[in-house]
Protein backbone atom coordinates (compact mmCIF):
# COMPACT_ATOMS: atom_id res chain seq x y z
CA UNK A 1 0.00 0.00 0.00
CA UNK A 2 1.17 3.63 -0.61
CA UNK A 3 2.45 5.21 1.97
CA UNK A 4 0.22 8.55 1.04
CA UNK A 5 -3.74 6.68 0.96
CA UNK A 6 -5.14 5.59 3.46
CA UNK A 7 -6.55 2.36 4.19
CA UNK A 8 -10.26 3.42 3.05
CA UNK A 9 -8.71 4.93 0.14
CA UNK A 10 -6.51 1.69 -0.77
CA UNK A 11 -9.46 -0.37 -0.67
CA UNK A 12 -11.65 1.41 -2.49
CA UNK A 13 -8.99 1.55 -5.39
CA UNK A 14 -8.16 -1.70 -5.14
CA UNK A 15 -12.05 -2.62 -5.55
CA UNK A 16 -11.83 -0.20 -8.32
CA UNK A 17 -8.99 -2.44 -10.44
CA UNK A 18 -10.67 -5.58 -9.94
CA UNK A 19 -14.24 -4.57 -10.95
CA UNK A 20 -12.27 -2.82 -14.25
CA UNK A 21 -10.20 -5.82 -14.40
CA UNK A 22 -13.24 -8.43 -14.43
CA UNK A 23 -14.78 -5.93 -17.00
CA UNK A 24 -12.01 -6.32 -19.11
CA UNK A 25 -12.36 -10.14 -18.82
CA UNK A 26 -16.12 -9.83 -20.05
CA UNK A 27 -15.30 -7.66 -22.70
CA UNK A 28 -12.28 -9.92 -23.79
CA UNK A 29 -14.08 -13.06 -23.42
CA UNK A 30 -17.02 -11.49 -25.76
CA UNK A 31 -14.96 -10.95 -28.43
CA UNK A 32 -13.49 -14.43 -27.90
CA UNK A 33 -17.38 -15.86 -28.84
CA UNK A 34 -17.72 -13.69 -31.16
CA UNK A 35 -14.77 -14.13 -33.14
CA UNK A 36 -15.25 -17.61 -32.80
CA UNK A 37 -18.96 -18.14 -33.99
CA UNK A 38 -17.39 -15.51 -37.27
CA UNK A 39 -15.00 -18.35 -37.96
CA UNK A 40 -17.45 -21.00 -37.54
CA UNK A 41 -19.60 -19.23 -39.97
CA UNK A 42 -16.94 -18.46 -42.49
CA UNK A 43 -15.42 -22.10 -42.21
CA UNK A 44 -18.58 -23.92 -42.91
CA UNK A 45 -19.66 -21.18 -46.04
CA UNK A 46 -15.67 -23.03 -46.98
CA UNK A 47 -16.69 -26.40 -46.30
CA UNK A 48 -19.99 -26.08 -48.30
CA UNK A 49 -18.20 -23.77 -51.34
CA UNK A 50 -19.19 -26.38 -54.25
CA UNK A 51 -22.63 -27.21 -52.86
CA UNK A 52 -23.71 -23.57 -52.84
CA UNK A 53 -21.79 -23.37 -56.54
CA UNK A 54 -23.90 -25.84 -57.82
CA UNK A 55 -27.32 -24.03 -56.26
CA UNK A 56 -25.89 -20.79 -57.84
CA UNK A 57 -25.67 -22.45 -61.14
CA UNK A 58 -29.24 -23.90 -61.16
CA UNK A 59 -30.46 -20.55 -60.64
CA UNK A 60 -31.02 -19.85 -56.71
CA UNK A 61 -29.00 -16.90 -56.14
CA UNK A 62 -29.76 -16.22 -52.65
CA UNK A 63 -26.20 -16.83 -51.24
CA UNK A 64 -27.65 -16.60 -47.67
CA UNK A 65 -30.65 -18.56 -48.50
CA UNK A 66 -28.20 -21.20 -49.81
CA UNK A 67 -25.59 -21.81 -47.19
CA UNK A 68 -28.95 -21.94 -44.49
CA UNK A 69 -30.31 -24.56 -46.74
CA UNK A 70 -26.53 -26.53 -47.32
CA UNK A 71 -25.94 -26.20 -43.66
CA UNK A 72 -29.86 -27.81 -42.88
CA UNK A 73 -29.27 -30.55 -45.27
CA UNK A 74 -25.56 -31.00 -44.21
CA UNK A 75 -24.35 -30.97 -47.24
CA UNK A 76 -26.51 -32.89 -49.54
CA UNK A 77 -27.49 -30.67 -52.36
CA UNK A 78 -30.63 -32.71 -53.61
CA UNK A 79 -31.89 -32.17 -50.03
CA UNK A 80 -31.02 -28.42 -50.35
CA UNK A 81 -32.58 -28.26 -53.58
CA UNK A 82 -35.87 -29.96 -52.72
CA UNK A 83 -36.37 -27.55 -49.57
CA UNK A 84 -35.35 -24.31 -51.88
CA UNK A 85 -37.90 -25.80 -54.65
CA UNK A 86 -40.58 -26.55 -52.20
CA UNK A 87 -40.21 -22.53 -50.90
Amino acid sequence: MAEWIDGDAWQAVEALMQEVSGRAAVLTHGAQQQADTSMTAVEAEMGYDSSLIQLEAMGFTDPARNLEMIRMCEGNVELALDLLMSN
